[in-house]
């Protein structure tokens, strides 16, 4: 006799000690088959017998599955190649303000930083203050106000309480108003001896406007008069006098004193000269006054000249 073949890889005895690929014996008479193995457990067998267990079917309703089952001897079509897209344009740069509350690139800030710092160094510049001391300015003192009438004449005794107010009549005759005077108690004389005011904002051609009010807490301030400078009364020269209050009521002769000042700067543009250059750092007098940069005058006949300054002294001259 052959003796038996030696098993092959794979194969052995499956659970309930049939070997695998055949059929388990029949039970002994009056006894019940085994149930059949679930499937789990068949798994659970074949691995053990060293058999891959088969593969899990693809649900029906996972699209991926659906196309990956491909008729046999059928070639899968490969898919269209999708387009590319479209690049997004990029956003224009945003000037933010230095101050802004945000998240920006450490370059960002750095250009931000370096904007600011070159305003301030050019407002502070000597040639950003020369050009602010050269504009035209006009001083205004407003003095005094006489025969004014009386706007109280509801209360026996009471008399009006004048104040006084000046404005620009621009160019375009637009009125801006620019200050107040105190306010004078029963009074048709009033004396105000207002500090003079500089108009900074004053420009060649504008007019002055000043118009006095009697004061009214209980209702609307009453009009009393007023009185146009033109700019060519007072520019270039200036102007101190008095003028006739205009509108002052019905028989009512009153006027008001004034007195204009225009800036050095003005009066040299309005002669068509330069004004004069500021001082620049160092200029001055040095020790013994004669000005920095030239020789001291020589001393009268018979007398020794002053020793020279020591390093000191020529820096303190300097």
């Amino acid at each position: 006799q052959q003796p038996p073949p030696p098993p092959q890889p794979g194969e052995g005895k499956a659970v309930g000690g049939a070997p695998a690929g055949q059929q388990p014996p029949l039970p002994p008479a009056g006894q019940q088959p085994p149930p059949p193995l679930a499937p789990v457990a068949k798994a659970a067998a074949g691995a053990s017998a060293g058999q891959q267990p088969p593969p899990s079917p693809s649900p029906p309703d996972r699209p991926d599955a659906a196309a990956a089952e491909v008729p046999a001897g059928a070639s899968a079509q490969p898919k269209p190649p999708q387009p590319a897209p479209a690049p997004v344009p990029a956003a224009p740069p945003v000037e933010l303000p230095p101050d802004a509350v945000t998240t920006l690139k450490p370059e960002a800030v750095a250009k931000m930083q370096r904007g600011v710092a070159l305003e301030k160094a050019m407002a502070s510049s000597p040639a950003a203050q020369v050009a602010a001391a050269d504009k035209p300015v006009v001083q205004v003192t407003i003095t005094s106000a006489d025969g004014i009438r009386n706007a109280d004449t509801w209360k026996p005794g009471d008399k009006s309480d004048p104040y006084c107010t000046c404005s620009l009549r621009k160019k375009d005759g637009k009125l801006v108003k620019k200050f107040d005077t105190a306010t004078i108690q029963n009074s048709l004389e009033p004396v105000w001896n207002h500090p003079e005011q500089a108009i900074t904002d004053w420009e060649v051609g504008d007019d002055l406007v000043f118009e006095v009010w009697d004061k009214d807490p209980m209702k609307q301030d009453d009009f009393l008069g007023r009185a146009e400078l033109k700019c060519e009364a007072f520019f270039p020269n200036g102007f101190d006098g008095r003028r006739q209050l205009a509108e002052a009521g019905q028989g009512i002769s009153a006027g008001l004193k004034v007195s204009v000042r225009v800036s050095a700067t003005a009066q040299a543009a309005a002669a068509g000269q330069q004004p004069p250059p500021p001082p620049q750092p160092g200029e001055g007098k040095a020790v013994g006054g004669a000005p920095a940069g030239q020789q001291p005058p020589l001393p009268p006949a018979g007398q020794q000249p002053p020793p020279p300054l020591a390093p000191v002294a020529k820096a303190a001259a300097g």
